[in-house]
């Protein structure tokens, strides 16, 4: 998905994971909620295994099951990035699961 400066976009998730970490249950698409994430995740401080955005010019930023927001960015200019999504989690691929991410972008 691209996005333009001024687009109006909203991101809506659903679903469950295993981060893989033993001893614990699944987790929906706002993560480990009252936990910080380490320095070797790819946001720290924000919570761990929950779902996370990126686009070249912003780095990670948190997503949850919900963002809504008009995308700013003045380095941009006029033209487009492109949204990437992923886990934030220190050691991707071991655990199970899926979140189901809808997005949608007016213009």
């Amino acid at each position: 998905m691209n996005f333009r400066n001024g687009d109006w976009v909203d991101i809506s998730a659903s679903g469950s994971i295993w981060a893989g970490v033993w001893f614990t249950g699944e987790n929906g698409p706002n993560g480990w909620t009252g936990w910080s994430a380490g320095n070797d995740s790819p946001l720290p401080g924000a919570a761990p295994f929950s779902l996370l955005g990126k686009t070249a010019e912003d780095g990670y930023f948190f997503v949850g099951s919900s963002l809504r927001r008009t995308y700013q960015n003045e380095s941009l200019g006029p033209g487009e990035t492109r949204l990437a999504l992923r886990i934030n989690d220190d050691t991707p691929g071991n655990g199970s699961g899926a979140f189901s991410v809808r997005i949608q972008v007016w213009r």
